[in-house]
């Protein structure tokens, strides 16, 4: 009775986690030929004796050999398939890179003046990985008393010193008078980033149609910031 109870416990762990399993010629998570499971989960990882090796169900509906040992490089390879773990927190830290929650920032290093009266600038900048973002930004203006103007725009932006889309989400502008001697904090609403490449620059670029400029500048304040989604 005893043993019978450790393998009807064994059978249901095993179903839980990795489908449903045929036959009883295996011990677990090990068995003969990944095919004896009916319906596997994505994610499921098990060692299959006949191969002589790990395998991992992907994405696609198929499994993916992890090599004869389970170790860093075939997890990460199968990795690719699972897509980004998800890391949850009940406290005030941060997610870690590449997990659900990430989060990246950075504030403009210096006083930006723009080249030309409707030119783009880079205000500020930050680096993501592959995955999919959340960004937006806030740059930070501050008028001198001889600026004479009619316009600014602020955008996220994948491409340096440019606006590479008007309807991504991530823009804003004003085409009223700008007072001089003022003092401006502008949002750019958020803009989705979807990205393949592993190391991208996503860039909070601005512009100012004006006649006079003075030592009018985009300031230190001004901030670009991402949140990984998933």
């Amino acid at each position: 009775m005893k043993n019978g109870f450790f393998i009807a416990v064994l059978l249901f762990s095993l179903s839980s986690q990795a489908g449903e399993l045929t036959g009883l010629g295996f011990t677990a998570p090990s068995l003969n030929g990944v095919g004896y499971i009916l319906h596997p989960d994505i994610g499921d990882i098990v060692y299959d004796r006949t191969a002589q090796g790990f395998y991992g169900y992907n994405q696609s509906g198929n499994w993916v050999s992890l090599g004869p040992v389970l170790n860093d490089s075939t997890t990460q390879t199968f990795g690719f398939y699972t897509g980004v773990s998800i890391h949850g927190t009940n406290t005030n830290d941060y997610a870690p890179a590449g997990y659900d929650g990430e989060f990246i920032s950075a504030n403009s290093t210096s006083a930006i003046t723009p080249a030309a009266s409707g030119s783009y600038v880079n205000v500020a900048s930050i680096t993501l990985s592959a995955g999919d973002w959340d960004v937006e930004g806030v740059a930070n203006l501050t008028t001198d008393s001889s600026w004479v103007g009619t316009q600014w725009g602020v955008q996220i932006s994948a491409t340096t010193s440019a606006s590479d889309s008007t309807s991504n989400g991530g823009i804003n502008g004003n085409t009223g008078t700008i007072a001089a001697s003022g003092t401006y904090y502008i949002p750019t609403g958020a803009r989705r980033i979807s990205l393949s490449a592993v190391s991208t620059t996503i860039y909070l670029t601005a512009h100012l149609n004006y006649t006079t400029l003075g030592a009018t500048a985009f300031g230190t304040s001004s901030f670009i910031r991402a949140r990984r989604v998933r």
